[in-house]
């Protein structure tokens, strides 16, 4: 595991050192790693509906090559986004005081909100091959990735899975991490804290926001709320959605069907749609005719606004 570092003590916000048995800032707060090798920066326990039981299925159906399409149409999207021309300057005053890095040519990719890390893992060997990757102009030696999440369940299993990320419980409401040092940072179907992003964001990187379109999950919203209403096409609300410090370079939409019969068990267990289905909507919806799912997603490019204090 290489150290990552950018990381800040949730308590003081200094610098943590990280090694293989823990993380330790010089104000001497500690935090041990886990058995399973990520490190707990969230200082309260916070209580979810995310379960093992939603990350596993998540991960069986990316082994199954169910994200693969996503997976592609991000590297392609990131790809396209190398505009060196266009980066935003920032004042010197907001740039981090500490920009520590003893890896100087490597490339920073945050995901917030990364569940069960699959597709960060995916999309790391993706960002390594690219050249130039966003706001770089040399190949980096090496990518550090970073996952983190609020779900202590889907760290444990993202940290068995891909020892050699880093990751992290921690809160999207204040990630502990340094002030303008991450290229890459992905928020894909999780909460969104466009502050927090741009704080974190290193001038002229790049946001990528993925947001479920209409037609997401259709079959299953079908069959366990049938009564829900439905929309035809995207929402013009989009980009009225993204804050004025961020402006969208470039939206897609991607969408694509999988096969139900082997695949319907997993969706409707990953799905927050089946935490307040009884239990008989269920069962009829795994034994229905279901042919197909509709995956149905927005991807989003946003890049940093530079907005004149007044």
């Amino acid at each position: 595991m290489i150290p990552y570092p950018h990381l800040l003590c949730p308590i003081c916000g200094d610098t943590l050192t990280t090694t293989d048995k823990n993380a330790f800032c010089p104000q001497n707060h500690n935090f041990d790693r886990a058995r399973q090798g990520y490190l707990n920066l969230q200082l309260s326990p916070v209580k979810t509906q995310y379960t093992k039981i939603l990350y596993r299925a998540r991960q069986h159906l990316f082994c199954n090559g169910v994200f693969d399409p996503l997976v592609s149409g991000l590297s392609n999207l990131i790809a396209c986004q190398h505009t060196p021309s266009q980066s935003v300057s920032r004042p010197a005053h907001t740039h981090s005081t500490n920009p520590r890095n003893p890896h100087p040519r490597a490339a920073t990719v945050l995901d917030a909100g990364c569940g069960d890390g699959s597709l960060l893992a995916a999309l790391i060997q993706k960002i390594f091959d690219l050249h130039p990757v966003p706001n770089r102009t040399d190949p980096p030696q090496t990518v550090l990735g970073l996952g983190i999440d609020i779900c202590k369940d889907a760290i444990k299993i993202a940290a068995q899975t891909h020892p050699t990320l880093t990751w992290c419980v921690a809160d999207l409401a204040r990630p502990p991490i340094a002030d303008n040092t991450q290229d890459i940072i992905f928020n894909i179907l999780a909460p969104a804290n466009y502050a927090e992003f741009r704080r974190l964001l290193a001038p002229g990187g790049v946001l990528i926001k993925v947001m479920p379109g209409p037609d997401h999950f259709k079959e299953i919203r079908q069959a366990l709320c049938p009564l829900e209403e439905t929309q035809d096409s995207v929402p013009n609300t989009l980009r009225q959605q993204i804050p004025l410090q961020f402006s969208v370079s470039e939206t897609r939409r991607l969408t694509y069907d999988v096969p139900a019969a082997e695949n319907i068990e997993h969706f409707i267990h990953m799905s927050p749609l089946s935490w307040h289905t009884l239990p008989e909507k269920k069962e009829a919806a795994l034994n229905g005719r279901l042919q197909k799912i509709r995956l149905d997603y927005i991807l989003m490019s946003l890049k940093e606004s530079y907005i004149p204090e007044c």
